[in-house]
Formats: structure tokens, C-alpha cells, sequence
């Protein structure tokens, strides 16, 4: 996410971040953990309407301190290569988290 606010592809704050849903310019969406249940309902609305694919990943604070700005509820990445790398390595970890956790791995 970091590198993505460098290259200028991540969006965030509520209304530009609306108004770039509404232009159609989101191809993925990052939600935090903790983001109130009716905004993350209007983004998913949004995600379904629009094919956009999303991931709910780190708290608020997380998400603003990677981009280097106040605590945010949502990202949207004008890029999808952005996307398709976070999203690969969050399968990854948990991937990793899940065989960590099994008996196979003792």
C-alpha cells in the first residue's frame, strides 16, 4: 500500500474515494478491519455493482500509517496490479498462519 500511495494509485478519505467509485476509476479495494458496518456495506454495494475485487485487511490506523496520512477506513487502488500483489500475499500468509497452527507442522 505504501508503494502504491508513491506511484499516485491509492485513493482514500471518504469523498474522493466516492467520487472515484463513481467514475469507475477503482479496479480493487482494501477495507480495514475495523471500518463501521454501514460504510462497509456501501463499499461492498459498490464492489458488487461494479466487479471492483476487495480484501478487508489492518485496522484503521494501519491503513492510514501505511499511507502516510490520518487513520482510514478504506483505500481504493486505480491499479489492479497493485491489488493482485496484496492480495496474493495475504493468501500467502494466511496460508502460512494456517499450517503453522496445524498438527501436520509439529
Amino acid at each position: 500500500l505504501s508503494m502504491a500511495q508513491k506511484a499516485g494509485v491509492a485513493i482514500s478519505g471518504a469523498v474522493p474515494l466516492q467520487r472515484a467509485l463513481a467514475q469507475r476509476r477503482i479496479a480493487f479495494l482494501v477495507l480495514a478491519e475495523d471500518i463501521a458496518a454501514a460504510r462497509a456495506q456501501e463499499y461492498g454495494t459498490w464492489c458488487q455493482r461494479q466487479d471492483i475485487p476487495w480484501l478487508t485487511l489492518f485496522s484503521k490506523a494501519d491503513l492510514g500509517r501505511l499511507l502516510g496520512k490520518s487513520s482510514r477506513s478504506a483505500v481504493g487502488l486505480t491499479q489492479m496490479r497493485f491489488g493482485e500483489q496484496l492480495q496474493m500475499t495475504a493468501e500467502r500468509l494466511n496460508l502460512l498462519c494456517a499450517s503453522i497452527g496445524s498438527p501436520e507442522s509439529s
